[in-house]
C-alpha cells in the first residue's frame, strides 16, 4: 500500500516504408523544436564564420589585433557580422528548393577558400576567381592531395552531411515568404547594431589592413564572382586594331631577324639571385652575365590578369579600365610583316595569340619529357627547330586604311618623317651596344627602368610607330 509505483515511459515508434522505424521524440520535447529554417541558416552562417575562417583569424593573430585593448571583443564582433552578412543573404532564399542547395554550395566555397588561403597564403579576389575558372585539368590534379580533401570534409562535406539530415518545417509559402522578410531584417539590424558598436577598430583595421577584406569567407568569393558578373563585357564588342601602321626599321640582311621572347610563371624577381637575394638562386643566369630590368611589374599574380596585360600596350591602370579589348604586341609585330609562332606549355595565352600561328605542347607524348602525361618546359624545344624554319621569310603586307577616330577621339597628329621621335617600344633598334649607351626609358615605361646587372651587348629588334603608340 506504502510503495511508490512509477509510471513507465512509452516512446511511440512509427513504422518507415520497407519495415524500418525512426524514433519519434518524447511527449516533453516538440517534434518542431529547431525545424524552423532560422536555425538552420544561424547554424551554417555560424560555422562558416568561426572555422571556414580560420585563414582570417590567423592573419588577425600575426597583425597582433587580438592583443590590444578590446581586440578579443572586436573578433567577436567582427565573426558576428560576417555571420549576420551571411545570414541575411541567404535568408531571403529560404524556399524548399533553394535553401539547403544554397546553403551547401556556400558551404563548399568556404571549405575551398579555406584551405587554398591556408595552404597558398592567397586572397580571394577578382582576379584570382579569373584564374580558377580557367584553369586546367591537369593544374587542378597537382593541387589537389591529403590536406586538401581533409580540410574540404571536414569544413564542407561534413556540414553538409548534417544540413541534408536536418528536418526543415517550411510552411505554406505566404507564411514563409512573410518570415524570410522577417529574418532578413532581423540579420540586417543585427548587422548595423554589430557595425555601429564595433565602428571604430573595424574602420581602423579595415583602412590599415585592406588584405583582410579579401579573407573574409565566403563573402570574398561571393564578392568577387558579383563583381565579375556585373563588370563590362569587354568581349562583346569588337576588337578595336592597334599599329597597323607598323613598319619593321631593320636594315635588309640576307637571313630574316630571329627575335625569341621567353615568358615564365611563377618567378618572383626578389627571389632571384641575381638581384641580390640572400641565396644564389640564378647561378645559370649569373655565368651568362645577362641584363636584369629590376624595375618591371607584373600587372598581377594570376596568368589571366598578367599575360594579356604584359602584351597590351595601356599598362595596368589602363588595362584594368579599359572599355574594350585592344590588339597586343603579337598583332603589331605582325602587322609589321614579321612571322610570328606562339608556343604553349601552359593553360593557353588567354586571348594574346588568339590571331597569330600557335602550338600547345602541353598534350603532347613524349617518353622523356611528358612522363605520367605531364610535358615539363624542354618539349617546347622538341622541334622548335624546324617550327622556325617553316615561318615565312617575309609576310606580304596589304596596305590597310587608317582607322576613323571613335567617338570623342582626337584625330592623331600628322607629323613629317623629319619631325617624328625615335621608336618608342622600351626598347630600340640598336647594334652592339654597351648598356650605358642605351637611350633613357619613354614617359610610361616604367620609372628608373634601366637596364642593371653590368656589361650588356647584344642585338635589339625593334618596330617603329609612326602614331608613337607607347608600349609598357
Amino acid at each position: 500500500g506504502g510503495d511508490r509505483m512509477s509510471a513507465p515511459v512509452i516512446h511511440r515508434i512509427s513504422l518507415l516504408p520497407g519495415g524500418g522505424a525512426a524514433a519519434v521524440p518524447p511527449a516533453g520535447i516538440s517534434r518542431r523544436a529547431f525545424s524552423h529554417p532560422g536555425w538552420i541558416i544561424l547554424a551554417a552562417s555560424l560555422w562558416r564564420a568561426t572555422a571556414a575562417n580560420l585563414p582570417l583569424w590567423l592573419a588577425m593573430r600575426e597583425l597582433a589585433l587580438f592583443e590590444r585593448p578590446g581586440g578579443w571583443l572586436f573578433a567577436i564582433a567582427f565573426g558576428l557580422i560576417i555571420a549576420a552578412s551571411l545570414a541575411g543573404m541567404v535568408s531571403v532564399l529560404a524556399w524548399r528548393w533553394t535553401l539547403k542547395p544554397v546553403l551547401a554550395v556556400l558551404l563548399m566555397a568556404a571549405s575551398f577558400g579555406a584551405h587554398f588561403m591556408l595552404a597558398y597564403h592567397v586572397v580571394i579576389d577578382g582576379a584570382m576567381i579569373t584564374n580558377a575558372l580557367q584553369t586546367n585539368p591537369r593544374e587542378v590534379r597537382d593541387l589537389l592531395g591529403p590536406r586538401f580533401f581533409a580540410s574540404v570534409g571536414l569544413l564542407g562535406v561534413l556540414p553538409c552531411v548534417a544540413l541534408w539530415r536536418w528536418r526543415v518545417d517550411y510552411g505554406r509559402w505566404p507564411r514563409r515568404a512573410v518570415h524570410n522578410l522577417l529574418q532578413a531584417a532581423v540579420a540586417l539590424l543585427a548587422l548595423v547594431l554589430l557595425t555601429l558598436a564595433s565602428f571604430s577598430p573595424l574602420a581602423s583595421t579595415m583602412r590599415n589592413h585592406k588584405e583582410l577584406r579579401y579573407l573574409v569567407n565566403p563573402l570574398n568569393a561571393v564578392y568577387a564572382l558579383g563583381k565579375l558578373a556585373s563588370g563590362p563585357q569587354r568581349h562583346n564588342g569588337a576588337l578595336q586594331p592597334l599599329g597597323l601602321d607598323a613598319r619593321g626599321a631593320w636594315p635588309p640582311a640576307a637571313r630574316p631577324p630571329l627575335l625569341v621572347l621567353v615568358l615564365g610563371e611563377t618567378g618572383r624577381s626578389g627571389n632571384f639571385g641575381l638581384n641580390g637575394y640572400g641565396r644564389d638562386t640564378t647561378p645559370e643566369l649569373a655565368r651568362r652575365d645577362v641584363a636584369s630590368f629590376r624595375n618591371a611589374w607584373a600587372c598581377g599574380t594570376s596568368t589571366a590578369a598578367s599575360v594579356p596585360c604584359m602584351f597590351s600596350g595601356l599598362g595596368r591602370d589602363g588595362f584594368e579600365a579599359r572599355k574594350h579589348d585592344t590588339e597586343g604586341l603579337l598583332d603589331v609585330v605582325q602587322h609589321a610583316g614579321m612571322a610570328v609562332l606562339w608556343v604553349d606549355n601552359q593553360s593557353g595565352c588567354k586571348g594574346t595569340c588568339d590571331r597569330v600561328p600557335s602550338v600547345n605542347t602541353a598534350n603532347l607524348a613524349h617518353p622523356q619529357l611528358c612522363p605520367d602525361g605531364e610535358c615539363f618546359a624542354d618539349i617546347m624545344l622538341d622541334g622548335l627547330d624546324e617550327r622556325i624554319a617553316a615561318l615565312p621569310a617575309e609576310r606580304p603586307r596589304q596596305p590597310e586604311p587608317p582607322r576613323p577616330p571613335a567617338d570623342g577621339e582626337d584625330e592623331p597628329a600628322k607629323l613629317a618623317p623629319e619631325e617624328r621621335p625615335p621608336f618608342d617600344f622600351g626598347v630600340r633598334v640598336f647594334g652592339a651596344l654597351d648598356a650605358a649607351a642605351l637611350p633613357k626609358p619613354a614617359p610610361g615605361f616604367g620609372a628608373g627602368g634601366s637596364l642593371q646587372g653590368g656589361p650588356w651587348r647584344g642585338e635589339l629588334l625593334g618596330l617603329y610607330f609612326p602614331d608613337q603608340t607607347a608600349f609598357v
